[in-house]
């Protein structure tokens, strides 16, 4: 799944001409662009006959974590010329998986690679906005490895010379619950994490059927099929490559006992489980704080508002989108980067400038704009200053609020000082968009205050 998506980037290749080779395959991958000229890349993946093929991950986390630094691999190497190569090993020791991805791209700057896993760190501002940035890419793929109870590194990276590109190392524990040694943290990165226990995790088998022969004609599925399922398996989240939730969004339930059984042989191992005693107080207050909220589908007659969404990922967008309607809100703008939210906005004073902010939900001036912090062209801090910064004379200005995968101290900070009122992590959920129209855009409309 992951090598067929990332075929796909930049839209459907002419042909993909896979061939065998003793552990994998390289896929010769053609395309074709507007003014004619024929372009292709080659892609290599391979896993060692040594590894395994049963272990214990989170299959989703997984499938995220290769995804992201295979699909930025096939962004930064060139179109004529690029070379990616995805393999699997065994440790010397049969602790870990090591699964390498490399390029033959533009590499990074070695004054760049102590910031590398920060959060948003772009090594070259004109490669980042070229392919729409790396955003939170490294730092979350690196969150994801020490989630699993391994690492993420970059083992290589020159700028220059026959070996210019990057290299990148994922260690996985075979066994659920082991963490890999690694050094401490440096500042900007997830703290490690022990893998989680057997309850949280999915039985990933590595299915490892005999390698068919390439297909003369460059057939898509042949690919597919006779990958081993270690690097095309599940499908990934619709989500952008994997976000780290929030610690507030973070509430651990009890989970049944019939929910705990993995679905392998009896004999599989698991990671051990402390006998712990049982807690004198169950913490009630738990599960009246998840049952007690309701989802307000009067909320846009109690509160009429009219929104722009302001987000890059189309997924993410139309998720809000319809997160707002089941609010009962339908008057929605959209926008795919912070340059067109800007433009929007504009287009919007210009046609409203007899309207009322917070007259909302009867299509005239926006009163809410959701956000995102990071987007190509103009990123949502650049967009939100223009946005406040408009003199269209029409009442008060619209409440702006992040949409974000990014709650890092600087980040909400700056947010703020450019006139964010409030935030929301992701992934979104309905009962964080509520309360944030309740307690900064309801409130706002109510009082008839200005920002």
């Amino acid at each position: 799944y992951v090598i067929n998506e990332g075929l796909k980037m930049g839209g459907r290749p002419d042909s993909a001409t896979a061939s065998e080779t003793e552990n994998g395959e390289i896929i010769e991958v053609r395309s074709r662009g507007s003014d004619g000229t024929v372009s292709s890349k080659i892609i290599e993946w391979s896993v060692d006959r040594s590894v395994p093929q049963t272990m214990f991950v989170d299959e989703k986390d997984l499938t995220k974590l290769i995804s992201c630094l295979f699909l930025n691999a096939i962004k930064f190497t060139d179109s004529t010329e690029g070379r990616v190569r995805c393999s699997a090993r065994m440790s010397q020791r049969g602790r870990y998986i090591s699964i390498s991805v490399s390029d033959n791209g533009p590499g990074i700057p070695a004054d760049f690679l102590p910031r590398l896993f920060h959060a948003f760190a772009q090594g070259d501002a004109t490669i980042g906005r070229a392919h729409e940035g790396l955003g939170l890419g490294l730092m979350v793929a690196k969150g994801i490895a020490r989630k699993l109870g391994g690492d993420l590194n970059c083992i290589r990276a020159e700028t220059e010379g026959p070996d210019h590109g990057s290299q990148f190392e994922i260690k996985v524990p075979v066994m659920a619950g082991e963490t890999i040694s690694r050094p401490p943290s440096p500042s900007g990165s997830p703290m490690p994490r022990r893998a989680q226990p057997a309850h949280h995790t999915s039985t990933h088998t590595l299915h490892m059927p005999p390698v068919e022969p390439a297909t003369p004609h460059g057939r898509l599925n042949p690919v597919c099929e006779s990958a081993k399922e270690s690097l095309l398996s599940s499908k990934a989240s619709p989500q952008s490559p994997g976000t780290t939730p929030s610690p507030r969004s973070q509430q651990l339930l009890p989970v049944p006992a019939a929910a705990h059984s993995i679905t392998s042989s009896p004999t599989t191992t698991s990671a051990p489980t402390p006998a712990a005693p049982e807690p004198k107080r169950p913490a009630p207050r738990t599960r009246k704080s998840i049952s007690t909220p309701e989802i307000d589908r009067d909320l846009a007659t109690k509160h009429p508002l009219t929104f722009l969404v302001a987000e890059d990922n189309k997924i993410n967008r139309k998720l809000l989108v319809s997160m707002l309607s089941k609010f009962g809100y339908t008057h929605v703008l959209e926008a795919h980067d912070g340059a067109e939210a800007v433009r929007q906005m504009a287009v919007n004073r210009r046609k409203s400038s007899t309207a009322e902010v917070g007259a909302g939900a009867g299509g005239g001036v926006v009163d809410v704009v959701l956000m995102d912090l990071w987007m190509p062209l103009m990123d949502g801090y650049e967009a939100t200053e223009r946005i406040l910064g408009m003199d269209g004379g029409v009442g008060r200005k619209p409440t702006v609020l992040a949409v974000t995968a990014d709650v890092t101290d600087g980040a909400l900070e700056r947010a703020a000082q450019v006139g964010m009122r409030g935030f929301m992590t992701k992934p979104y959920k309905l009962m964080d968009l509520q309360k944030l129209i309740l307690e900064y855009c309801a409130r706002n409309h109510v009082e008839g205050g200005s920002n």
